[in-house]
């Protein structure tokens, strides 16, 4: 009588976290089928998660294309003992995760037990990482590995494998969509105009910089590159869906092709960034342009499905020198950008 009824009661659960599965697996193909985007997908990943496994840290490992290195995409902790932070890099070849995804196989680690680095060297000491067990699932798509999900849970053993093949499960959904993002990244890279935007696409931008810097080099002139990055693009998908991250896309470009000159080339450098050459500008009066573009989009609204919601950009600046490089030029202004972002964003800083 009472093994039937352990038997009716884990039944019962294994039912009941089968529904769950179910339920999280079609609100995730739900969220992801429309225009898939990285942050959106790893975003919807985790708060899936969060509603079908017990959990305390929620990671998700990337390969970071403008790195060119595997990084850490996105952080969930309970409470706020961060152990890694997002752009992070981790260590591909002397790492838990980095194994993981090297080999496309899940690794299932005791804390209590371990040694061995799971991110880095330089991950901070955390209580989540001290005891209990974390498990690093990679997802794949047509034998390509995309990354990998990496939870952890204070409690010893508390991954059981139905756990574990629910994390793949969703893995798995997920993997088409970075293929698919992937494809459009190429196909973007052979279209000259940004068609959501109008923008230049990347590569074409790249080389209107390349011809920008020599024609400012020939004629001893000035020129500035500036980028300008909309701030909280992940919040604003989350709360108004793909729609609301588009139109906000689209009138932070309005703006910018407002405030520039005909001479001056506007580009789309990457999901949330702009990319403007202001040919014969000095930095510090880039600067000056830039505050007040920063100034009229703050105090703007953007209306999507009768609904509307304020943002803000983040803006680096740099002048360059005679002969510079568009690398190097680059580099310098993704690097003002970053420190900006780091200050709070909503700001224009010049390197």
């Amino acid at each position: 009588m009472i093994s039937s009824l352990l038997i009716s009661s884990t039944e019962k659960y294994d039912l009941v976290a089968d529904v769950k599965l179910v339920e999280a697996d079609t609100q995730l193909k739900k969220k992801i089928s429309i225009q898939p985007s990285v942050p959106l997908i790893i975003n919807s990943l985790a708060e899936e998660l969060e509603n079908i496994i017990a959990w305390d840290s929620i990671c998700v490992v990337l390969f970071d294309e403008g790195q060119r290195a595997w990084a850490v995409a996105s952080v969930r902790v309970r409470g706020n003992d961060r152990f890694v932070s997002p752009k992070q890099l981790i260590d591909f070849d002397g790492s838990i995760v980095g194994f993981s995804i090297k080999t496309n196989s899940v690794q299932t680690i005791n804390l209590a037990q371990n040694s061995k680095v799971i991110f880095n060297e330089s991950e901070r000491p955390s209580e989540v990482l001290k005891q209990g067990t974390l498990v690093s699932i990679p997802f794949s798509s047509g034998g390509k590995c995309f990354g990998a999900v990496v939870v952890s849970n204070r409690k010893v053993n508390s991954f059981s494998k139905k756990d574990i093949l629910s994390i793949q499960s969703l893995s798995t959904t997920i993997a088409p969509a970075f293929e698919i993002a992937e494809l459009n990244m190429i196909l973007g890279e052979h279209i000259a105009i940004d068609e959501q935007t109008g923008a230049y696409s990347k590569k074409y931008f790249t080389e209107r910089l390349n011809e920008e810097l020599y024609r400012a080099t020939d004629r001893e002139e000035d020129l500035s590159l500036v980028f300008v990055s909309v701030s909280n693009v992940q919040d604003i998908e989350q709360r108004y869906g793909a729609e609301g991250k588009d139109a906000a896309l689209v009138h932070v470009a309005r703006h910018l092709r407002a405030s520039v000159r005909p001479y001056d080339v506007v580009g789309r450098f990457d999901s949330s960034t702009f990319a403007v050459i202001l040919g014969d500008t000095i930095a510090n009066d880039a600067f000056m342009w830039a505050e007040k573009l920063r100034t009229a989009i703050s105090g703007s609204i953007v209306s999507v499905d009768k609904r509307s919601f304020s943002l803000s950009v983040t803006i680096g600046i740099s002048g360059a020198s005679s002969k510079m490089k568009s690398d190097e030029l680059i580099k310098n202004v993704s690097h003002v950008l970053e420190q900006a972002k780091k200050a709070g964003g909503n700001i224009a800083r010049v390197f």
